[in-house]
């Protein structure tokens, strides 16, 4: 007879394996940087490289990225207020901050569900806040994937240098169709969609844009970054935006690493490569992963200190 163990049973037993996937991708990841990473360091000379970084183009593209995050924090805001909710300036804010660093730690609570709560405790119902997120994720993904099938398109010849680029690229893009249709169908039948989205193609239409907007700075922000590494040979912008976005995908969907750490970059230095090299390559990905965490951090101690100040009499 087969016994069947109860719901919650086997939720723990679940949370349990994500924690310990999760706790073993950081264990491989530091083992990578240690034993690759630290002696590429060494190797290409990667100190020497850093002083020659164009503070210019660097301070341009920091900034490009905390406004792609500012950018974001109010299509959110223009959704939930859609949706039906009123939002309000700090709580949301800081609903969004807080959200941003508990997606490199492991467990079972993501940046998603650290933001549907702490937006709940801002006054927004439940179901808006599940609404929204879904809108968001579903029209990050399709514009995302979007821009990579262009990308392929327009340069294929510069994404197949390497024999498997042209199946990365193809792969990626269809992972993200296929989790974006199956997001869709699941979240549609639950009813997550709103009415008012599903009535109104022009309205969902021009979400999709803004939120492909957001990919333009993204990207434009990295290709800063690159004329600071190399101006000489940096790539063209639509090139970067179409890399940033696949490899944005590619993390998404390597549900063990959180926020797509590692995944990402390699994803973004195998791209990356034919225009730097290894050692700009390295650089590139190295300098695109802190300036987001920079930001990130930055965003959450905004709203600490809003927080804690707010609380002195």
């Amino acid at each position: 007879m087969v016994s069947v163990l109860p719901t919650s049973r086997q939720t723990g037993i679940r949370s349990h394996l994500i924690v310990l996937g999760k706790a073993l991708f950081w264990c491989l990841l530091l083992y990578y940087c240690l034993a690759f990473f630290g002696s590429k360091w060494e190797t290409l000379q990667l100190s020497s490289q850093f002083t020659q970084i164009s503070v210019k183009w660097l301070t341009t593209a920091s900034v490009l990225i905390f406004g792609h995050y500012l950018i974001v924090l109010v299509l959110w805001l223009h959704l939930l207020r859609r949706l039906g909710a009123t939002p309000t300036g700090f709580p949301l804010f800081r609903a969004y901050a807080l959200a941003l660093l508990p997606k490199y730690l492991p467990g079972v609570v993501t940046a998603y569900g650290v933001r549907t709560r702490l937006s709940q405790q801002a006054g927004v119902p439940l179901s808006i806040s599940i609404s929204s997120l879904v809108l968001e994720l579903a029209l990050t993904l399709s514009s995302a994937v979007t821009l990579s099938l262009l990308g392929f398109l327009i340069y294929p010849k510069t994404v197949s240098l390497y024999f498997q680029g042209r199946y990365l690229f193809v792969l990626g893009a269809s992972m993200g169709l296929l989790t974006l249709l199956c997001l869709f169908t699941l979240r549609w039948e639950k009813g997550y969609i709103p009415s008012q989205f599903t009535r109104s193609p022009r309205l969902l239409f021009t979400f999709w844009g803004f939120y492909t907007l957001t990919w333009f700075i993204f990207g434009l922000s990295h290709w800063c970054l690159a004329r600071g590494l190399a101006p000489q040979v940096a790539p063209p912008f639509s090139f970067v935006m179409t890399a940033c976005a696949l490899s944005w995908i590619v993390g998404f969907l390597s549900v063990i690493a959180p926020a797509g750490l590692g995944v990402r970059e390699g994803v973004l230095y195998f791209l990356m490569y034919p225009w730097l090299g290894e050692t700009l390559s390295v650089l590139f990905v190295t300098l695109s992963r802190l300036l987001m965490f920079g930001i990130e951090v930055i965003l959450t101690g905004i709203c600490l200190l809003s927080s804690l100040f707010s609380r002195q009499p």
